[in-house]
């Protein structure tokens, strides 16, 4: 499940999300709303960048959702996006650059979703890794997408209207859990 909690009286305002079990039906203290829509345990989280209301959730169920927040306690799911695969989905990346683009991981895939369309992914390369990916993040230029994986790997991608490709690889010696 994901919580929702108001920090407007905190430093910077807004809300903030987390991914926790689901072990009670009631909201822990001084939450907003807890969202439950997943099957598994969720994977990861994402705000949108450009809209503070939308965030997109992972599963180990291979869902991802997209919902608005902007009412917490009538939270509504606006996309769903499924790996139509037996892998999990491990990680979420809004676009930094663009209202629509997300970065989806599924296992050793890699998926660019836009999400005013929920049939197929704009981009899917499979497998980007020889093993699961651990980390998305979209770089300073709207066509540099970057992944890191347990294969020992670092790629940055070239995302744009011919597809996705490989510009660079760096490989270290221990498997990557997280890259920026």
């Amino acid at each position: 499940s994901i919580t929702l909690w108001d920090v407007r009286r905190g430093l910077h305002g807004g809300a903030v999300a987390a991914a926790q079990p689901s072990s009670s039906s009631s909201l822990p203290p001084a939450a907003l709303a807890t969202i439950t829509a997943h099957q598994r345990a969720v994977s990861d989280l994402s705000w949108n960048c450009h809209d503070g209301a939308l965030i997109a959730t992972s599963s180990l169920d291979s869902n991802v959702h997209v919902w608005d927040v902007r009412e917490p306690r009538e939270t509504l799911k606006l996309r769903s996006f499924s790996a139509h695969t037996t892998g999990t989905t491990s990680r979420v990346c809004w676009s930094a650059h663009s209202r629509t683009l997300l970065s989806v991981a599924h296992g050793s895939e890699l998926r660019v979703w836009d999400v005013r369309r929920e049939t197929t992914p704009l981009f899917k390369v499979a497998p980007a890794h020889t093993a699961t990916i651990t980390s998305l993040h979209w770089w300073s230029s709207p066509r540099w997408l970057l992944s890191a994986s347990h294969d020992r790997t670092v790629k940055i991608w070239s995302v744009d209207g011919d597809g996705m490709k490989v510009v660079a690889t760096t490989t270290t010696t221990t498997p990557i859990h997280s890259a920026k």
